[in-house]
């Protein structure tokens, strides 16, 4: 897979998927402090899936600005997972070659959904 892991991935995760020989540019590294529009931008220039914990502003870029998605998002929430523990969890799901993560916006949880 080709990803940008956001700025708030965690170093770890982004660790586990370049050695299992995923292609993930880290926005840490590359651009820190950019917006998430331009992180966008970027994934959508490079052909890359947008990997991040936050929750609310790809959406509302997305969703509400209709800035292009083509490129895929797939936005992580964890409650009481340690971080160890999500890192492993996101590798894990990110490993499969079988599913193509482009142009979705795609939710994935670990514990209770709220108002289940």
């Amino acid at each position: 897979m080709r990803g940008l892991a956001d700025e708030n991935m965690l170093e770890m995760a982004v660790q586990l998927l370049c050695a299992a020989g995923h292609d993930i540019a880290w926005v840490s590294e590359d651009m820190p402090s950019v917006s998430d529009a331009v992180v966008l931008a970027r994934a959508l220039r490079e052909d890359r899936v947008v990997l991040t914990y936050d929750k609310t502003d790809y959406g509302s870029l997305i969703y509400q600005d209709g800035l292009p998605a083509q490129c895929g998002v797939v936005l992580f929430r964890f409650r009481g997972l340690p971080v160890p523990a999500q890192a492993q969890f996101i590798a894990s799901v990110l490993a499969s070659e079988a599913v193509d993560w482009k142009g979705s916006f795609t939710v994935i949880r670990t514990g209770p959904v709220p108002g289940a």
